[in-house]
């Protein structure tokens, strides 16, 4: 047999001895990898996050540029709130991939436990300071839950910090503002306003020797 075939041939046993195992394994066979799992749930909610705080600061700029009224509040603002639901639905969809067992969805009997992906002490979500994040948690479809709640209050929490951050630096300059001239100053004379040559210091009036 040509040596070259025999890596492509074993590698092809594999996938036909998998996949004849799969109906005869047990539950935790069928189960999703619990290290696959826990890396879904950070990358994914890092991704939600970031797609919210996005959302909203776009939506702050434009209360700045004029394209929305100054009094909007972004956090219930159609497009945000759009957003935000289309970035919170991928990462159902991801999560329930990773940890929801053979057949992709999370709160059947194939599911991930909460144990072995680090939730099975965790009865509600732990919620953020400011935020009233505190579902039960029973699946990966109540992690998600949380992890978007979360994610979400952590999105507005940065975009107003740095909102009001920005503000206050501004009122600052504007108390102070000799530290941060950067206009010329205006002419103080007539000389300066006409072009004429500064006034002789009585050194440059002496006649010079002869």
């Amino acid at each position: 047999m040509n040596c070259r075939r025999r890596p492509r041939l074993a590698l092809l046993a594999l996938a036909v001895t998998a996949g004849a195992l799969v109906p005869v394994m047990g539950p935790r066979a069928a189960q999703a990898d619990p290290v696959l799992c826990e890396r879904a749930l950070s990358s994914e909610s890092a991704k939600f996050t970031r797609s919210a705080t996005l959302a909203l600061q776009r939506c702050e700029d434009a209360k700045v540029i004029g394209t929305v009224p100054p009094a909007t509040d972004c956090s219930t603002d159609g497009g945000v709130v759009n957003a935000i639901g289309r970035a919170q639905a991928k990462l159902a969809r991801k999560v329930a991939i990773r940890c929801g067992g053979q057949d992709h969805t999370c709160g059947t009997d194939d599911d991930e436990s909460l144990v072995s992906i680090g939730w099975g002490a965790i009865g509600t979500c732990p919620g953020l300071k400011g935020a009233s994040c505190g579902n039960a948690i029973g699946n990966c479809g109540d992690i998600v839950t949380c992890l978007a709640c979360v994610g979400q209050a952590a999105a507005g929490q940065t975009v107003g910090a740095v909102r009001h951050g920005l503000a206050g630096e501004l009122l600052s300059a504007l108390d102070r503002p000799g530290e941060h001239e950067v206009l010329p100053r205006p002419a103080e004379g007539p000389a300066e306003v006409l072009g004429r040559p500064p006034e002789r210091t009585p050194q440059q009036r002496l006649p010079r020797p002869g």
